[in-house]
């Protein structure tokens, strides 16, 4: 054999059972699922006074719904008022239901290095406004 690998795999003896687990956590979780809410009412969706401003949670992990991977909300900014600086390294998509504003972002560019990252902001920023 060109690389042995099979010798190296075979070295150790220490056990698990990570996979059996798996599958009845998997079993587990899909029976529990089947009991979660698949419709949130408005009445239902909790408020909340946030650094961002207000807002009202549409689907949020801790609500116990079937949605499991997305966090909806909607936030409401008084005439001339403004929400939180914020930013995150994921997908991120807004809507304007009413009014006109504008939004300011920052792009920034990710250079990774053997011995760890630089992040590079950009200096002036993009405005949105609608």
């Amino acid at each position: 054999m060109a690389y042995d690998e099979s010798k190296v795999a075979n070295i150790g003896n220490q056990k698990a059972d990570f996979y059996k687990e798996a599958l009845k956590e998997s079993k587990e979780f899909r029976e529990e699922y089947k009991k979660r809410k698949g419709t949130v009412r408005a009445a239902e969706m909790p408020w909340e006074n946030s650094p961002d401003g207000k807002i009202k949670h549409v689907i949020n992990e801790k609500m116990n719904t079937k949605e499991c991977a997305l966090d909806i909300y909607m936030q409401f900014l008084d005439p001339a008022g403004r929400s939180g600086q914020h930013r995150h390294l994921s997908e991120e998509v807004f809507l304007v239901l009413e009014g006109s504003g504008y939004d300011l972002h920052w792009d920034v560019d990710f250079k990774l290095h053997d011995k760890g990252y630089d992040w590079i902001w950009s200096k002036e920023p993009k405005k949105f406004e609608w």
